[in-house]
């Protein structure tokens, strides 16, 4: 295989096969858009499917790691309330027609098919972002207390999240993104980096002095400490609600039940 895979994801991987009762299948991909993902083996799939791309290194191994904590997390539920959080047309359609007029401004300054283009970038990044990251966050937080061998390699992943994240901070990227949708990731960052920051001992907020998002920001990261009850499932789905809630990006998504919704953009 042509990835090196360490012991923190060999024994999270060999715990997700003990779980399911189905091996993990590894395929190079050169195509891949990113260094490493894990397909989960849905109802009548015989495996899950972790695809790399040859040489793909530490970063890869905490993408793999990240990915079997949700699974673990879900798996270890009730089957009954197993949820996946899913994007359709519909959804789609209904979050954008809020921001109908600042889109149809943007679609002036560059264009209708650029503006078609960057939809679909849009609402995918904000419907990963709203309906991951208050679990990576118990993710992260759990690989932490469970692998201290792993945390060089989550402090690395960090940090180039972070450097992402700073980037698109900047003017250019603000003019040509709603408002709503800029504002509401970069709360959502702010949130992530500063629990983050806290866990292991590091300022990662920095480049948010002085604006909104850290005040504001806040606000979610209050959110998040004060429903750290049961870490489990049911508590995950709870909390992502309630982040959606406090930045108004209900009509993004929709719940549906594990199995019925693998057809489905699942995020």
């Amino acid at each position: 295989m042509g990835m090196l895979l360490l012991d923190t994801v060999k024994s999270l991987l060999a715990e997700l096969e003990s779980l399911t009762g189905k091996p993990v299948e590894y395929r190079e991909n050169e195509h891949l858009p990113v260094a490493a993902n894990l397909a989960v083996a849905a109802e009548g799939r015989p495996a899950h499917v972790l695809s790399y791309r040859r040489g793909a290194g530490p970063v890869a191994n905490h993408i793999i790691a990240n990915e079997c904590g949700h699974l673990l997390r879900m798996l270890c539920a009730r089957e009954e309330s197993r949820r996946v959080p899913v994007a359709n047309q519909q959804t789609m359609l209904q979050f954008l027609e809020e921001m109908k007029n600042e889109i149809e401004e943007i679609a002036l300054a560059l264009g209708p098919e650029k503006v078609r283009q960057l939809i679909i970038v849009w609402y995918d990044g904000i419907v990963f972002q709203v309906t991951r990251m208050p679990t990576d966050i118990a993710v992260e937080t759990w690989l932490y207390e469970r692998f201290p061998e792993f945390r060089p390699v989550q402090m690395k992943a960090i940090l180039e999240q972070r450097e992402t994240a700073v980037l698109s901070l900047s003017d250019r990227i603000r003019k040509v993104t709603p408002q709503k949708i800029f504002d509401a990731s970069h709360l959502m960052n702010y949130a992530y980096f500063r629990l983050m920051g806290d866990l292991f001992g590091v300022n990662y907020v920095n480049p948010y002095t002085g604006t909104l998002y850290r005040e504001k920001g806040e606000g979610l990261v209050k959110i998040t400490l004060e429903n750290r009850g049961e870490d489990n499932h049911e508590e995950d789905v709870r909390l992502v609600d309630q982040w959606s809630s406090y930045l108004h990006l209900g009509s993004c998504y929709e719940w549906r039940p594990y199995g019925t919704a693998m057809d489905r953009r699942v995020h």
